[in-house]
C-alpha cells in the first residue's frame, strides 16, 4: 500500500482537525497511471528554412487513478482531496518503497467519483478517483 500525508485544511472528517497532519493509505491502478511532459517552447523558421528553438521549460505530470474507496476510507479520501485542490503541497508514496514520499501538488481543476461498485446503498457504493499531481 501507498500513502498520501497531508494537512487537512477543508471537509474535514470526523475527529479530524484544521492543519493536522494525516497520513491516508492508498492503492494505486498501474494501468491508471501515466506520466506526460509538456515543453513550452518558441519556434522561428527564417527566410531560408532554418529553424531556432527556444525552449523555456518542460513539466512532467503524473495521472494517478486510485483505488476504489467506501465509506470511512471515502470520506478521508474527500477531505484529502478538498483539503489540496488550492495547490497545497503534500508527499505521496504511490507504492510504499520509500521513507519519505514525494512532494508534489496537484494540478488538477477538479476531481470525479467515478462509481465502481454500486452495492444499493450510497454509503456502501465504492467510488474511484483520479489526481493530475506534478513532483516539486
Amino acid at each position: 500500500m501507498g500513502t498520501i500525508v497531508y494537512r487537512a485544511k477543508r471537509s474535514l472528517a470526523s475527529g479530524h482537525f484544521v492543519d493536522e497532519e494525516y497520513v491516508l493509505e492508498i492503492g494505486v491502478i498501474d494501468e491508471g497511471t501515466t506520466r506526460a511532459v509538456s515543453v513550452e517552447k518558441d519556434m522561428v523558421k527564417s527566410l531560408g528554412g532554418a529553424i531556432e528553438t527556444l525552449r523555456h521549460r518542460n513539466e512532467a505530470t503524473w495521472t494517478v487513478t486510485l483505488e476504489p474507496k467506501q465509506g470511512k476510507d471515502l470520506e478521508l479520501l474527500r477531505e484529502f482531496l478538498d483539503s489540496t485542490d488550492g495547490g497545497e503541497v503534500f508527499s505521496i508514496d504511490l507504492y510504499g518503497q520509500y521513507a519519505q514520499g514525494a512532494s508534489v501538488k496537484r494540478v488538477d481543476s477538479q476531481y470525479v467519483e467515478m462509481p465502481f461498485i454500486r452495492v444499493g446503498e450510497f454509503a456502501r457504493d465504492y467510488f474511484q478517483v483520479q489526481i493530475q499531481i506534478i513532483e516539486l
